[in-house]
């Protein structure tokens, strides 16, 4: 606080069970009842947690103190939440280990706006886990998976881990659903076998146990839903940087994007690290691959119409450990509808459906999002021209003409690559900006 901008709070100003205050306590296992809590507890009068938290606690809870159960709707238990800390007695709110921490903390305040919130944090079960392990947790990647639909921040969380400079530590808050099983299960799918499993059930529990293996028998196995799990990567993937050979990646000869024309696209896209990325046909999948070290906290949705290509693409992703890359195989106009909206989006196919693929990018594209084309023929270029200015864009053209030396009579020589066309369209608007009202 700022000197003489606030006023000083005194120790009895801060009390707990002050009327009105709503006091959310960390609990990581029994242990945690000192006799401070313990009389923090039995002087409360609403009660309000996990029902696992609030039988723990029954024998020190006053018999006259009412509870409010946290099963089902988190939605319909914080509107009880309310309704209770309305009334003028104070509230103490039981959380799992620090309720800042991937906790309840952050939706109590958000629910109570104007009350007082006391917060009272105990050592989280990553901690624990981590002290279990003998290792550690000191830049490991922590993410939650407890109640989320959306599994980004996980597969970007992965991949900092696994990549040059990461600890090669992901640990995960899971639930019913978002199960170790399931974790391993799609972590396979993406050919992310180079990690090893800790599953950490019912810490601070009499049935509290640890088992350890690799993602292969974890994702055919059951475990206890209380637990964190904790990824240790076993192996280093592939070392990838921008405007990486041809020959790293497996493709079908020819085709490609060469890596001049790599480095020059993903400068146009003017990618910023928590965006989605659309690349459409994507072919080997080399420009995502690289895009993924300029989005480590984003998404990057590729999608490939052919077999053989979309194969080799997992087959990259695998080697290179780009584990936020969601790659899927189809046709672009039937997929994209149902993608997550991008920020950016590149086209490196699309031949004489190029126009259609673009119209439809330029109208789900966010406000101020980019779209740039990569086109060989001029028929294309005239292509993607057309689209742009159709959708009131006027669009900038660079061409890329590039020269590899080759050897030739005990020198080098020149040879020329084929010429490139990149098409840049900028969407009108600014990201986050409403939309005008329809007349």
């Amino acid at each position: 606080m700022t000197a003489g901008t606030g006023k000083k709070q005194g120790r009895n100003a801060a009390r707990d069970g002050a009327p009105g205050r709503v006091t959310v306590l960390g609990l990581a296992d029994t242990s945690d009842l000192t006799a401070p809590t313990r009389t923090l507890i039995g002087e409360a009068r609403i009660v309000a947690g996990p029902r696992r938290l609030l039988e723990s606690v029954a024998g020190v809870m006053s018999g006259e103190a009412a509870s409010i159960p946290l099963s089902g709707s988190l939605t319909r238990w914080l509107g009880d939440l309310a309704k209770a800390a309305a009334t003028g007695e104070p509230v103490l709110v039981l959380a799992d280990g620090d309720p800042n921490y991937f906790g309840l903390g952050a939706r109590v305040k958000a629910a109570l706006p104007g009350r007082h919130i006391v917060l009272r944090p105990a050592v989280t079960t990553v901690q624990k886990a981590f002290a279990l392990l003998g290792s550690t947790w000191a830049g490991a990647e922590v993410q939650s998976l407890h109640g989320r639909k959306d599994w980004k921040p996980f597969w970007a969380a992965v991949f900092r881990a696994g990549q040059a400079g990461g600890t090669g530590k992901v640990a995960v808050y899971t639930d019913k659903e978002n199960s170790p099983r399931c974790i391993a299960s799609r972590m396979l799918e993406r050919g992310q076998t180079n990690w090893d499993v800790h599953v950490f059930e019912d810490l601070g529990t009499e049935r509290q146990s640890v088992w350890m293996g690799s993602l292969a028998p974890a994702a055919e196995m059951d475990f206890s839903e209380l637990n964190l799990t904790v990824l240790s990567q076993t192996s280093a993937p592939s070392f990838l940087t921008l405007g990486s050979p041809e020959d790293a990646f497996e493709h079908t000869a020819g085709m490609i994007t060469k890596s001049e024309v790599r480095v020059t696209a993903l400068g146009l896209l003017e990618l910023r690290g928590s965006e989605t990325l659309w690349d459409l046909g994507c072919g080997s999948g080399s420009l995502s691959l690289e895009a993924g070290l300029l989005l480590p906290h984003g998404r990057i949705c590729a999608v490939e119409l052919d077999r053989q290509r979309a194969a080799q693409a997992r087959n990259n992703r695998a080697k290179f450990g780009v584990a936020h890359l969601d790659i899927l195989e189809g046709d672009a106009l039937d997929l994209l509808p149902g993608l997550p909206k991008p920020d950016r989006v590149f086209v490196g196919g699309g031949g004489p459906r190029l126009e259609a693929i673009l119209r439809e990018a330029l109208g789900l594209v966010s406000p101020g999002g980019v779209v740039v084309v990569a086109v060989v023929r001029l028929d294309s270029l005239d292509s993607a021209i057309n689209a742009m200015t159709a959708a009131g864009i006027q669009p900038s053209v660079t061409q890329i003409l590039a020269a590899r030396g080759e050897p030739l009579s005990g020198s080098l020589y020149l040879k020329p690559t084929n010429p490139v066309f990149l098409v840049k369209a900028r969407v009108p608007g600014k990201k986050g900006a409403k939309a005008p009202a329809k007349a």
